[in-house]
């Protein structure tokens, strides 16, 4: 009874490979003529990596996690040469999660704050106004 039952779980795991086996050949691209694969060009803005020297900057976006709202926007104010004034001193201490890719413009990162609902950040002059 043993021995047949394991025989049985042999088949059921050959077939379950050979099943895996012809859908992953199903999946694979055809190439058919090789004239079609010279002609793919790169796309233009992409550097490779050895072009690449110690003066090229690749900026990262910033993970503020569980950060509270006054040091999230004092980091940004001084990176954009604005400073923060809170109208709302509630909001100094709601924390947020929040990724700042410091490549966009100040109106992008403001407009990205305001999708919170108990936020509302506006921009006068050089000052972030937190209401």
């Amino acid at each position: 009874k043993l021995a047949a039952s394991f025989i049985g779980i042999l088949l059921i795991s050959g077939i379950a490979f050979a099943a895996i086996h012809m859908v992953r050949q199903h999946q694979k691209p055809i190439v058919q003529n090789t004239e079609q694969t010279a002609n793919i060009t790169k796309p233009v803005n992409i550097v490779p990596i050895d072009t690449l020297n110690n003066d090229t900057a690749i900026v990262q976006p910033i993970v503020y996690d569980n950060m509270p709202l006054e040091e999230i926007l004092q980091e940004i104010a001084k990176y954009y040469g604005a400073e923060v004034t809170f109208h709302n001193e509630e909001a100094r201490q709601l924390r947020f999660h929040f990724v700042w890719n410091q490549q966009q413009g100040m109106e992008k990162v403001i407009s990205d704050l305001n999708h919170f609902k108990r936020l509302h950040v506006t921009m006068m002059e050089n000052q972030l106004i937190v209401e």
